[in-house]
């Protein structure tokens, strides 16, 4: 079961299902946690919880009575809207929100008379889904314009949605659970094949109950992260640890969970548990990534902005060509009295 972070100009917030209330908000103040409200009574399990850049909250869930809702909170005020209704014959898997040039996409899985698909809707334009391939497992992975999933075959792949259409299938290896992590303006994409578990088509551990695995940064270095039952598992991602026995976090019987950390672009995941009404992570401070965050879009920005700055600059640099070429063809013209064709300027042409 997922469970999501949010971090606004002045709060910090967890979003979480309760079996009996529905999908519930709690604030973190001063590291300890309030007591759950509730946002969305009829929501399930199957949820998705992201902020945008104008601070918005956007949430969607496969609610309880077979219908997908959507919500959205600005400057505290929640409103509600049913996408649609859900085919009786689905299992609702997974379900995540991507933007992309055209606004928000959303994606399911789904087990559909015992077979996994995948599913894509556009948001806001009253896009009806439509199914985008089959999958081997219900496990995928939204992150910059593309949706990573394992398909019918058990090839690990992606397809582009930027232009709202995911329908060219893009393989890369066997796999699945793919998850990219970014550090530093670097992918390291992580994935599972048979019991291995890989980062850039390295193999990097042996673990045949492995799930969830993921990347996380701890201090300087990075760590090699994922599920086993009830128990959190890692290795710190350096060569020579490679295929070396796991340590083990000690839960002291609290079941951990997988926090997601989303701004509808980029999705990060983390492990932790809640103890004692606070909340602990196996690895930094996902709340202090923001700042982080920020310093990646500026600088993506100002790549942007010099990209765009050389381009100006090449077109000037051309007009300038063509500038000199027309003074020249202007200097022939004010000392022969002919123009650079042969043409002269008081006659219709020259004599031989």
């Amino acid at each position: 079961m997922y469970k999501f972070l949010v971090k606004t100009k002045d709060k910090e917030k967890i979003f979480i299902y309760r079996p009996y209330d529905g999908i519930c908000e709690i604030t973190l103040r001063a590291g300890r946690m309030t007591e759950p409200q509730c946002i969305c009574r009829e929501g399930s399990e199957v949820f998705f919880v992201y902020k945008d850049n104008q601070e918005v909250i956007h949430l969607i869930t496969a609610s309880k009575n077979n219908q997908f809702v959507y919500m959205c909170c600005k400057e505290g005020k929640w409103n509600k809207y049913i996408i649609c209704g859900i085919n009786e014959s689905m299992e609702i898997k997974n379900v995540m929100i991507g933007l992309s040039d055209i606004g928000q996409n959303f994606f399911y899985s789904a087990l559909y008379h015992q077979e996994y698909i995948l599913v894509h809707c556009v948001l806001g334009n009253h896009a009806m889904p439509s199914t985008i391939d089959r999958m081997s497992c219900e496990n995928f992975f939204v992150y910059k314009n593309r949706v990573y999933y394992s398909n019918g075959d058990g090839i690990l792949g992606y397809s582009n949605f930027s232009d709202g259409k995911p329908d060219s299938f893009v393989k890369l290896m066997r796999g699945k659970m793919p998850y990219i992590f970014n550090c530093r303006n670097e992918e390291y994409f992580v994935y599972k094949d048979e019991d291995r578990i890989y980062v850039n088509g390295e193999e990097c551990a042996n673990d045949a109950g492995a799930e969830n695995p993921i990347l996380v940064k701890n201090r300087e270095s990075m760590m090699l992260m994922w599920k086993n039952g009830d128990f959190v598992k890692y290795l710190p991602y350096e060569q020579k640890h490679f295929n070396t026995k796991p340590m083990q976090y000690i839960s002291n019987g609290i079941i951990p969970s997988v926090y997601i950390y989303s701004d509808g672009i980029r999705c990060r995941e983390y492990m932790g548990i809640s103890s004692n009404n606070s909340l602990k992570f196996f690895a930094d401070d996902p709340f202090a990534l923001d700042a982080e965050y920020i310093k990646e879009r500026e600088f993506l920005k100002k790549q942007a902005e010099i990209l765009n700055l050389k381009t100006q600059i090449e077109l000037l640099r051309k007009e300038i060509s063509d500038y000199r070429k027309q003074i020249r063809n202007l200097n022939i013209i004010i000392r022969t009295g002919e123009n650079v064709s042969g043409k002269n300027i008081n006659n219709e042409s020259i004599k031989e």
